[in-house]
């Protein structure tokens, strides 16, 4: 199999974010390889930063109920 890579305008269009918050992303341990000044990252390591960090609605919302819970008791 194939791997799908990305360069950074492709993998940022990808994720529906800015070039500038992938790049934000690497700093945060997003996976990419670098030939000469080009960094390409693997569609594979996206999908799975993506889903490490991604939160459902529901875990959003137990959040925010916590926390409203702290502030007006």
């Amino acid at each position: 199999m194939i791997a799908e890579w990305f360069r950074p305008n492709e993998a940022a269009k990808y994720c529906g974010i800015s070039r500038r918050t992938l790049y934000c992303w690497f700093k945060q341990g997003l996976k990419f390889s670098k030939i000469g000044q080009v960094r390409l990252v693997r569609k594979s390591d996206l999908d799975d930063f993506l889903e490490r960090f991604s939160t459902t609605e529901n875990q959003a919302d137990q959040l925010v109920e916590q926390i409203l819970d702290e502030v007006m008791p």
